[in-house]
């Protein structure tokens, strides 16, 4: 529940923010770009790319796992992500579908199922867990006409 509550406060933020911009509707070459995007992420996690996970953030972007306050900035976000302190996560499964695309202008949002698949050692300890659910992802085109994820957010751990 509190995790639909969250999507729903972020899709009416994100739609509050579209509507005080140009009423510009995204060309295809643009949701082509973002679905790209979207692709790219998920590869790179696939791939063990911890620089091209990054890639596709902004450097100011926000993560928010369910059940966790906001991690922001490239900083914090490779912490919580690739952190130096001996542990190591693995993808072994992820698969996504889109089931809405839209925005205005500079600012996008996708939105969608997914399923997660991975395993995390530390101290000789090995855990495999996985997450199924939804995710929202507010993306913004940069200065260079790319898009980068600028809030990312997902549904609660399953194990």
């Amino acid at each position: 529940m509190k995790i639909r509550k969250a999507l729903c406060a972020a899709v009416l933020l994100l739609t509050a923010c579209v509507q005080q911009q140009p009423r510009t509707v995204l060309a295809p070459s643009d949701l082509e770009d973002i679905k790209a995007l979207h692709q790219a992420y998920v590869t790179a996690w696939l791939k063990d790319d911890t620089s091209g996970v990054l890639h596709t953030l902004t450097p100011e972007a926000v993560l928010l796992p369910s059940g966790i306050g906001p991690i922001k900035g490239m900083s914090e976000i490779k912490n919580f992500w690739f952190p130096n302190d001996g542990s190591r996560t693995k993808i072994t499964d992820f698969a996504t579908s889109i089931e809405e695309l839209s925005g205005s202008g500079d600012l996008a949002f996708v939105r969608g199922q997914s399923r997660l698949a991975f395993t995390y050692e530390k101290d000789g300890s090995k855990s495999e867990l996985k997450n199924e659910g939804m995710f929202l992802a507010i993306v913004q085109r940069q200065s260079d006409h790319t898009w980068r994820i600028t809030h990312q957010m997902w549904g609660p751990l399953k194990k």
